[in-house]
């Protein structure tokens, strides 16, 4: 998530169902948690990405589930 997050850097999120294309969520895929914003929503989950282009996101396993919404960073 770099440049908005650095490796070790503290965020503060909390649970909830209502994310929106810009939020940072933390979600679970594949039994990994991954830090990534969400770019759109669609009928069957979330388009997320990273802020810059390596890692893991929705272009490698497509779009992840509500369920796997984990929390949404309220602060960093």
């Amino acid at each position: 998530m770099e440049p908005t997050l650095k490796p070790g850097q503290y965020v503060l999120a909390r649970s909830t169902s209502n994310v929106q294309p810009g939020d940072i969520v933390i979600c679970n895929y594949d039994r990994q948690l991954f830090i990534k914003r969400v770019k759109s929503k669609q009928d069957h989950g979330y388009n997320i990405k990273g802020d810059n282009t390596s890692g893991q996101d929705s272009r490698d396993f497509g779009l992840i589930s509500p369920e796997s919404i984990v929390s949404k960073v309220i602060w960093h």
